[in-house]
């Protein structure tokens, strides 16, 4: 099951993801990008989900149309299954780095793009969610939710880019 999962069932889970954006539930379009960050990070590196360029296009399709919403609450989603797209054994050979680039300068367009980052600096961010965490409040406000998960999607795509560093394959980019 798992492997007909994989290799069969990926495909589908990425259609309905970029269906549910379509519709007016925040829920369902959250969940969805959930799903696929669970099925993306336990995923195997011995069997791989992209079998050709189509489904790796619609991936990155995916990605900036979920990237490419209004609401935060959804891109907090987005970014973890972004995160566990960006694992090598998940990106063809050469890895299209252009198309890399591009999500994520969506995903600075959504940390810059949030009102509550534009009003303080990081350090402010990092300064205030430290003094919650000392105070017992172990919930993070969406805006360091949001930071949290962008900067961890930069840290996979330059793990990412260590590895394909590596790659006879890769060009310059």
């Amino acid at each position: 099951f798992k492997k007909g999962h994989t290799l069969y069932g990926i495909d589908a889970v990425v259609r309905g993801v970029h269906q549910s954006l379509k519709s007016a539930s925040t829920a369902v379009q959250c969940c969805g990008f959930q799903l696929l960050a669970k099925i993306l990070s336990n995923q195997s590196s011995n069997t791989s989900l992209l079998s050709n360029s189509a489904g790796y296009q619609q991936f990155v399709q995916l990605f900036v149309s979920g990237l490419q919403t209004c609401n935060a609450d959804l891109v907090i989603d987005v970014f973890p299954a972004l995160s566990a797209f960006l694992r090598r054994d998940h990106q063809p050979s050469p890895v299209p780095y252009a198309d890399l680039q591009n999500v994520l300068a969506l995903v600075v367009s959504n940390l810059k793009g949030w009102p509550a980052m534009q009003c303080c600096p990081v350090s402010d961010v990092q300064v205030k969610a430290k003094s919650r965490e000392l105070e017992g409040n172990s919930r993070p406000s969406k805006a360091q939710r949001l930071l949290e998960e962008g900067l961890e999607v930069f840290y996979h795509a330059c793990n990412l880019a260590a590895v394909c560093k590596e790659d006879p394959l890769a060009d310059e980019s």
